[in-house]
C-alpha cells in the first residue's frame, strides 16, 4: 500500500534525507515544503496522508502547522 508523503524542513539536505529513508513502495507520491506556510498550501490542495514535519523552521514553524491543522479539521 502507497500513501501521499508531504516532507517539511527548511533544510534541502533534510527533506533528501527523509525521503531517502521512506521504505520502498510507502510513498505513491512524495511533496515537498521549505516552511510550514508551504506544508500548508500543499495540505489544503493534496490528499496528503503522511506529513514528516521539521519543528523549527522559519516563515511557519511545525508547532504553528499542527496548530493550523487542528483549527481547519
Amino acid at each position: 500500500m502507497s500513501f501521499p508523503v508531504l516532507i517539511c524542513d527548511d533544510s534541502k539536505l533534510g527533506r533528501k534525507s527523509v525521503e531517502r529513508s521512506l521504505p520502498d513502495g510507502l510513498a505513491s507520491e512524495i511533496y515537498m515544503a521549505g516552511h510550514g506556510q508551504e506544508a500548508m498550501e500543499l495540505l489544503r490542495t493534496q490528499d496528503i496522508t503522511i506529513l514528516f514535519l521539521d519543528l523549527t523552521m522559519p516563515v511557519m514553524d511545525g508547532v504553528e502547522v499542527l496548530e493550523a491543522i487542528r483549527a481547519e479539521k
